[in-house]
């Protein structure tokens, strides 16, 4: 993942992050319930009119007339209906409203692992074992985690959805081995972390918070145990469906250019490119956008590294984006150095630089970072068809 890229490859890029802005929704549910009554007495029509000229009538709601017909049974009715009055009325005792608030707030769900989930209400603190998928995920269904780990303050767009819900920045803590005492001491609720990272969360068992894990791809699913966990499914499935409009009215035109995806390391003599079975690769698919590069490795990852030399054979993308996790100038490096004009793209003068956050934001596409990657992408259809 995010973190495996980093530490394998380019942690020593890793900066803080500036930038654009994103918008959180909140969304508000609400329901009715309503019921009615009906009752009906049964006349007899045959009877004489002299016997019912003298004593009142009853008449129901639906316009029948009805007529008692002994003072003693009317007594005894009456006396049963106030007896079961006063049972129907009875309010209930203070354990059991306690007991059915209880059970209206637990949870109970099964995460992206297999594991059963069952809290006694949504949690209130939770921590994220990365600040990536796993927290915007989050953010996305309303929950500010109260502590994460990365390597910086959270990216620009969190910032702005942690604001709009009148929240804190979390805690951060930096990768590498937890601490454990730091972590009891703020009684977390819950861990939460995508798949292929669940192995940072060795030593925190004792802590006694549950892990939930998402999986390491596709937010749909990402969102939809998050608001299992807060307990608002409805809030994620909106969260959802307004993402996933935003993709199916993205236009890549009918001749899209092909792209490749990189980000220099001159003093290593490599450069990092993304490839086919990446986060962003299968977003760039179903925009309608092919990337190229090197071959896929095997295991999940977000890139790889390959040689100064062989870039002109693997890269040959209509455009390259390049990415960059630091306040470094990528992207003028590239040009001004004619060893990468071996990349077609380069040579073409069709290089599109990102941001911090926006590299961040294409590679891990998930459900808030997405709205920045698709502005990525647009920028680079248009600068590989003008």
């Amino acid at each position: 993942m995010m973190l495996e890229r980093v530490m394998t490859s380019t942690s020593r890029q890793w900066k803080t992050a500036t930038s654009r802005i994103a918008i959180a929704a909140t969304f508000v549910l609400a329901s009715a319930a309503c019921g009615s009554d009906e009752s009906g007495i049964d006349v007899d029509s045959t009877a004489p009119a002299s016997e019912t000229a003298d004593e009142p009538v009853a008449t129901d709601e639906a316009g029948a007339t009805s007529q008692p017909s002994d003072d003693n049974d009317v007594a005894d009715d009456t006396t049963d209906v106030e007896a079961e009055t006063v049972v129907d009325s009875e309010p209930p005792s203070e354990s059991e409203a306690e007991s059915d608030s209880d059970s209206e707030s637990a949870i109970s769900f099964v995460d992206h692992i297999g594991s059963t989930i069952e809290l006694d209400a949504p949690p209130e603190r939770v921590v994220t074992l990365s600040s990536f998928q796993d927290l915007d995920s989050l953010l996305a269904v309303g929950i500010v985690p109260i502590a994460v780990f990365g390597f910086a303050d959270p990216l620009p767009y969190q910032l702005d959805v942690i604001q709009a819900l009148g929240a804190e920045p979390p805690q951060v803590f930096p990768y590498g081995d937890p601490p454990i005492e730091a972590l009891a001491a703020l009684e977390p609720d819950v861990f939460f972390t995508y798949q292929n990272f669940e192995t940072a969360f060795e030593g925190l068992e004792g802590i006694g918070a549950p892990l939930v894990v998402i999986p390491d791809g596709g937010f749909a699913e990402q969102v939809r145990i998050a608001a299992l966990l807060a307990g608002d499914e409805r809030r994620g499935d909106e969260a959802i469906a307004d993402l996933q409009a935003s993709i199916d009215a993205f236009d890549a035109g009918d001749a899209p250019p092909t792209l490749s995806v990189a980000s220099p390391d001159a003093t290593a003599g490599t450069i990092f490119a993304l490839h086919d079975g990446t986060v962003a690769a299968d977003l760039l698919g179903e925009l309608g956008l092919e990337i190229v590069g090197p071959p896929a490795p095997d295991g999940f990852n977000f890139g790889i590294e390959i040689s100064l030399e062989t870039m002109g054979e693997e890269l040959t993308g209509d455009v390259l984006a390049v990415t960059q996790y630091s306040s470094e100038d990528l992207a003028q490096i590239i040009t001004d150095d004619p060893l990468y004009q071996a990349m077609p793209a380069v040579a073409a003068g069709r290089v599109v630089p990102l941001t911090v956050e926006e590299s961040f934001a294409i590679d891990t596409a998930s459900v808030l970072s997405l709205a920045v990657a698709l502005d990525v992408w647009e920028r680079v259809v248009e600068a590989g068809t003008s």
